[in-house]
């Protein structure tokens, strides 16, 4: 009896074991319905907890789809360095962590590491840009520190008459009747409300322009222990329509010069001997048909990538001279090319020799170009902290007044413009000073592309006739990890810089972000690849391809992943030879960007929407459609996952249709006999079969009305 019980226990023990897993499995969330997205800032806040040192982060996950989250950052606890940090769910929503901080200022981003919010291939994405994170402040111990401040730092305003602070923290170690508040380096009069530990100062007649905020409060005894400060920006006009940058249907292109090359010759040599793959001005699928060419790294700089400029004057060692850079602009506008330079006016390198020349040295001539925080020049803003990066003063007239000849002499050897990076650090003013630099010398169509950090609202003060494109920084994390998930159509829903976008601009949307990983290195699936890039090239706005995208360029393997990968010239005749590779891919659609409204303009024409994307998809293959008229349709497959022979998808038109409809259709891309025919009733196309042609990541359809046979 006894050997029988056992037995039956172990029956029962399994028995329950497998009715727990199938409950597990039925009750789970099923985060299939969730694409990967960063659109949204986290809920990320610090709190001290007591007097231990340690600091509290909540983070609220309203998805509620993150299994693991992580802090990064720059952190320093007792000495040493962390830059991850686990986080736990304490509720259904909310993860935290604590965590013992030395004092400091510390930018930080979140990390989430589920199967689809936020893939583990993709978080490389976030752990390489600190650009733009969050921001806390640890103080010394038992002192106060400033909290609830407007304007917040970073940030543009159209409201501002009052300055406004809490204090959290202990109020007892500060001495109240110390405290002092500048604005641009003038003290204004403040008004402190002990009970509520508020501060308040009112502003008048303030005009436009870039603001420095400094706060900071004594103990007793005479030692700082409350030192903050900020930089905001007050705009207040509405944006104007500005000239049209000509660039609708246009393909852009990135080229870090010291990755093109094969290092022949110099860097500039080596692309004026390649413009005719870039655009030949033939328009017959002959080369990629670029129209704008975006060059980094071209200033003497300490990064590879040209941002921590140490020179504005001439061009990198190694690369060639400003007169091949002026040949470069010729070839390029015979090509019918317009060349930009990649450049940073919102800080530099502290290796520059002015910066060199003005550290604890009062009496330089530079010493108004830096945002010094004491008397001796030791101390002074850097970007996002860093001492390696102080920021420009561009408030200073001499810095005006240099960067602006600086500006002109680029412009008079052919250059077309600039991509101005961090133009959300820098004022609005500033920016119309370069304008009107341009326009002094003749170039009054110069193409100007901002690339911004900064909200909807930011964008659209950008744009009051200083700027005539922007480039999206977001975008290519979004293109990366929406086409990583199972639902591409969410990039879709980033629309909110394209409408702050003013008639006549242009919104450069990239392939890539500086040094994240390529497409093809982060899918090692070339027909995911290939659908990314087939909807970066039918989007809408102006597509930037960093370079050898189209020769499915990989990044390097970690630990060398940082460095920019070389162009990978040994592929370019296979590719050539390959009718469904990805360099012919992008060719074509080039071509027919060109040709058809649809594929060149942004997510609406007018009061409706260009793109709608099919309500439900077949496994693995997505389906989207674009329209601006009734009397055609455009319907784009991307079957990356190679696994349908042919699909029926459920799509709704987006341009109103009365009554029914009957078009018939052909592959664009891959001309060939096969014709189908779609019936529209009530905006929905129905009885449509589409064949799905192996091996092409990205397939493109045309459905023309059929005349006389609508009902």
């Amino acid at each position: 009896m006894r050997f029988e019980w056992r037995l039956h226990y172990k029956y029962l023990l399994v028995g329950l074991l497998a009715i727990a897993a199938l409950i597990f499995f039925l009750t789970r969330k099923d985060y299939s319905n969730y694409a990967p997205s960063l659109q949204r800032d986290p809920q990320l806040e610090a709190h001290p907890i007591g007097s231990s040192g340690f600091w509290l982060f909540s983070w609220v996950d309203e998805s509620s789809c993150a299994e693991s989250v992580f802090i990064l950052g720059n952190f320093v606890s007792r000495g040493e360095t962390i830059t991850r940090i686990p986080m736990r769910k304490t509720d259904d929503v909310v993860w935290r962590c604590a965590v013992q901080l030395d004092p400091g200022q510390y930018a930080y981003k979140f990390l989430v590491n589920s199967k689809l919010l936020v893939p583990p291939a993709a978080s490389q994405i976030l752990e390489r840009n600190m650009d733009g994170a969050g921001q806390v402040f640890v103080p010394e111990p038992d002192a106060p520190w400033i909290a609830d401040i407007f304007p917040p730092d970073e940030s543009t305003v159209r409201d501002f008459t009052n300055i406004r602070f809490k204090f959290n923290g202990r109020l007892n170690s500060l001495n109240t009747g110390d405290i002092r508040l500048s604005l641009n380096g003038h003290p204004i009069p403040l008004r402190f409300d002990r009970a509520t530990a508020s501060v308040e100062a009112t502003v008048t007649d303030v005009p436009e322009g870039q603001y420095f905020l400094r706060i900071s409060g004594q103990n007793a005894a005479g030692k700082s222990i409350v030192e903050y400060q900020s930089v905001f920006f007050y705009y207040k006009q509405e944006a104007a329509r500005i000239p049209s940058t000509r660039l609708q249907g246009a393909l852009a292109y990135r080229v870090l010069l010291s990755s093109f090359g094969q290092g022949t010759k110099s860097a500039l040599a080596e692309l004026i001997s390649r413009l005719d793959y870039l655009n030949d001005g033939k328009d017959d699928g002959t080369s990629l048909g670029v129209r704008l060419l975006v060059l980094y790294g071209i200033f003497p700089a300490k990064d590879v990538w040209g941002r921590e400029i140490t020179s504005y004057e001439g061009v990198r060692a190694g690369y060639g001279t400003r007169a091949l850079l002026s040949e470069l602009a010729s070839e390029c506008h015979r090509r019918g090319i317009r060349l930009v330079l990649q450049i940073n006016l919102a800080y530099l390198s502290n290796a520059h020799e002015f910066f060199q020349e003005s550290y604890g040295n009062p009496g330089s001539k530079h010493w108004n170009w830096f945002f010094f925080l004491n008397d001796i020049g030791t101390s002074y803003l850097g970007f996002a902290d860093d001492p390696s990066l102080p920021r420009v003063n561009t408030s200073s007239e001499s810095v005006q007044n240099y960067i602006l000849d600086i500006i002109r002499s680029w412009a008079l050897i052919g250059i077309d413009g600039f991509l101005f990076e961090h133009t959300d650090l820098l004022p609005k003013v500033w920016w119309e000073k370069i304008r009107n630099a341009f326009q002094g010398i003749g170039r009054n169509d110069i193409l100007i592309a901002a690339s911004c950090y900064g909200g909807s609202e930011y964008i659209n003060q950008l744009f009051q006739g200083q700027f005539n494109a922007a480039e999206s920084l977001n975008h290519a994390t979004d293109l990366a990890l929406a086409f990583w998930g199972t639902r591409p159509d969410m990039i879709s829903r980033n629309t909110a810089q394209e409408h702050a976008i003013p008639e006549g601009a242009a919104l450069l949307k990239p392939s890539a972000n500086h040094e994240t990983p390529r497409l093809a290195a982060l899918y090692r699936n070339s027909m995911r690849s290939q659908a990314a890039l087939g909807y970066l090239l039918t989007g809408g706005g102006v597509p930037m391809l960093q370079w050898g995208d189209e020769l499915d360029i990989l990044s390097p393997e970690p630990p060398h992943d940082r460095e920019p990968p070389q162009m990978p010239w040994e592929k370019l005749e296979e590719m050539q030879n390959n009718p469904n590779s990805t360099l012919h891919l992008i060719r074509k659609l080039s071509i027919l960007r060109k040709k058809y409204f649809e594929l060149s303009h942004d997510t609406r024409s007018g009061d409706h929407p260009v793109i709608q994307w099919a309500a439900n998809t077949a496994g693995g293959t997505s389906v989207y459609i674009r329209q601006s008229n009734s009397e055609r349709f455009f319907i784009a497959v991307m079957p990356f996952e190679g696994k349908d022979r042919e699909i029926e998808p459920e799509l709704l038109l987006p341009f109103p249709i009365r009554g029914e409809a009957r078009y018939r259709g052909r592959d664009i891309l891959y001309p060939s006999d096969a014709i189908v025919t779609a019936r529209c009733v009530d905006n929905r196309v129905r009885d449509l079969v589409l064949p799905i042609t192996p091996g092409r990541g990205f397939q493109l359809w045309l459905f023309e009305r059929i005349v006389g046979e609508n009902k």
